[in-house]
């Protein structure tokens, strides 16, 4: 793994507010709905996961991450994650819209964005309706109730409404164009 640093993360913060014109999502607060862990733990989907939310292979055993280097990995894989998450969305969309949809994208992956609800409504041009399937997605197929059903996780629920409500907010912001609805 490439050593990071403060600087190269506060490179990759400069490179999103290139690429998406303004940061709608700070790498701190993101930290906090991710949950800061300095170390290599499993979340609650059992996934390998480091720093504020970083998964894959940059994700190293028994290694404690430093605060500068935890920004610096989030904010790379938030940079990577948006970008991927970008393809499954209108190109052109208000900047709170597309910051919710980025979070929502780094925590269920771009995958699971791109074939989400979410994603197929914003191609279809209904940006409400697309904002308002933000609040579906409060599961983890790892939790489940007694009866074995999925069950609601409190913390994505509340995840969820702030989510919602930047990317509604960010529709009342700003009057939607045809372009914005193709």
């Amino acid at each position: 793994m490439a050593k990071v640093n403060a600087k190269a993360g506060a490179l990759v913060a400069t490179a999103l507010v290139g690429v998406f014109g303004a940061m709608t999502v700070t790498i701190d607060s993101l930290m906090i709905d991710e949950g800061y862990v300095d170390r290599k733990y499993f979340d609650i989907a059992k996934v390998a996961t480091a720093c504020g939310g970083v998964t894959g292979p940059g994700v190293v055993a028994d290694k404690v991450y430093s605060p500068e280097e935890c920004k610096a990995l989030t904010a790379q894989a938030y940079l990577k994650i948006s970008l991927e998450v970008a393809r499954c969305l209108p190109g052109t969309l208000p900047a709170d819209t597309r910051g919710a949809f980025q979070r929502i994208g780094y925590n269920i992956g771009s995958a699971g964005f791109c074939a989400s609800s979410m994603s197929r409504l914003a191609l279809a041009g209904d940006l409400p309706g697309a904002c308002a399937a933000i609040s579906k997605y409060i599961y983890s197929r790892h939790v489940k109730d007694a009866l074995g059903r999925p069950r609601p996780i409190a913390g994505l629920i509340e995840r969820r409404k702030r989510e919602r409500a930047q990317c509604e907010a960010g529709l009342a912001a700003t009057p939607l164009r045809p372009e914005m609805l193709r």
